[in-house]
């Protein structure tokens, strides 16, 4: 599996020509669907813009965080391996991010979110194939048809459930939902049909997001354990499903007494 292309003057690294690749179309695609909103246009960039650096700034800042407290439970940071990001920052500090410009702007964050969130699996799904070229985010070895002929970080090649690639089809499924059930379901300009409310497709892509990561933890080989076999991720992403489950009941139920 090649990690880089000689293009003759320079070297294309494919995992990060695919994350800047992810994060150019998941931007474009987020900052297009703005012009449903009464917005001017330059604040979806200058927002976006907010929510990228934040985001990147947020992957690594957290991956430390998980080091810190891996070593705090183990004594050890080793089974952390060379990585220095995870999505989970990510998600968290550009959610921070939008939500502190949308309320510097006066704007209503859930509605804001609800147009741009569909960028958001579109674009994490092409920054896996970026994984696969890496080596990065890789599956356990298995016997399963299901099984690839994939290397790890370290270079081992093995069967592996090929966790890239299926984390791939689970994103870009969960963009092509978010887009079909907005255009059944959703509100245009706040007109928000059949119990739905502002940012509920913003929680549902979470919902979603959360519950895909918990379930692929299980396959994946990068599996720093907390307990038995359970990881910092899945307890990431099942704080994130009650986190995500308590603010729908909440928002649900305010935009019904309104």
């Amino acid at each position: 599996m090649p990690k880089e292309i000689d293009l003759g003057i320079v070297q294309l690294n494919l995992y990060f020509f695919f994350t800047l690749l992810a994060i150019f179309v998941g931007a474009c695609v987020a900052v297009s669907r703005q012009d449903k909103t009464n917005y001017p246009w330059h604040w979806s960039f200058e927002g976006m813009s907010f929510v990228i650096l934040a985001g990147i700034a947020g992957t690594g800042l957290f991956w430390r965080l998980l080091q810190v407290a891996e070593q705090l439970l183990t004594g050890s940071i080793t089974r952390f391996g060379s990585r220095v990001f995870t999505v989970f920052g990510g998600i968290l500090f550009g959610t921070l991010a939008g939500l502190a410009y949308c309320r510097w702007r006066g704007v209503s964050a859930g509605e804001a979110f609800d147009r741009g969130i569909p960028g958001m699996p579109l674009g994490q799904g092409i920054g896996r194939i970026g994984c696969l070229f890496g080596g990065c985010c890789f599956g356990r070895p298995t016997d399963s048809w299901l099984g690839m002929y994939l290397p790890g970080q370290a270079g081992v090649w093995a069967d592996r459930y090929p966790t890239q690639l299926l984390s791939t089809l689970a994103d870009f499924s969960i963009f092509g939902l978010l887009i079909v059930i907005d255009r059944r379901l959703g509100g245009v300009n706040g007109a928000y049909s059949r119990g739905w409310f502002p940012g509920y497709l913003t929680l549902l892509y979470g919902f979603l997001y959360f519950l895909k990561r918990f379930m692929m933890e299980f396959v994946r080989a990068e599996r720093p354990l907390v307990w038995k076999s359970f990881t910092c991720a899945h307890a990431a992403s099942a704080a994130g499903l009650l986190v995500v489950t308590f603010l729908w009941v909440i928002c649900r139920r305010r935009y019904k007494k309104s």
